[in-house]
């Protein structure tokens, strides 16, 4: 169980030019207005290889967003991880882009534009931090 100093939100996606003003104008400004620290692979500074750090990283994590938009191999293991490490996983998805039948079931944000995604997004991370407890400011 998190504790009240846990403040990390593993972001899980693809980094192409594409979604560049997901993650700026939507994702990460929503995480930081409600009190956590956003953490992307890419934005990290450590020798490691990539997919220990990405490990290392979800298992500390508080929960995890994943935007699997673009149906990229990587963002579906690093998903897959996460859900065995047992962390609560925010699933989204641009409404015009397939997801794979692996998690098709699982409750997701279906957003069609960052807007959507803001409110969206803001209300599920409430949601986890009334169910986990979390009091972050």
């Amino acid at each position: 169980m998190p504790t009240l100093s846990d403040k990390d939100v593993f972001v899980i996606m693809s980094f192409q030019d594409d979604y560049r003003d997901t993650y700026n104008l939507a994702i990460k400004p929503t995480i930081e207005k409600l009190g956590f620290k956003c953490v992307r692979v890419d934005e990290i500074q450590h020798n490691a290889t990539v997919t220990p750090e990405i490990m290392r990283q979800i298992e500390r994590a508080t929960f995890v967003v994943a935007d699997l938009t673009g149906e990229r191999p990587n963002v579906y293991y690093e998903v897959g991880y996460a859900h065995r490490a047992d962390k609560e996983v925010i699933l989204m998805a641009r409404k015009d882009h397939a997801v794979h039948f692996d998690v098709a079931s699982i409750n997701r944000i279906n957003y069609q534009d960052l807007t959507e995604l803001t409110t969206a997004l803001e209300l599920r991370i409430k949601s986890i931090k009334e169910r986990l407890g979390l009091n972050t400011g």
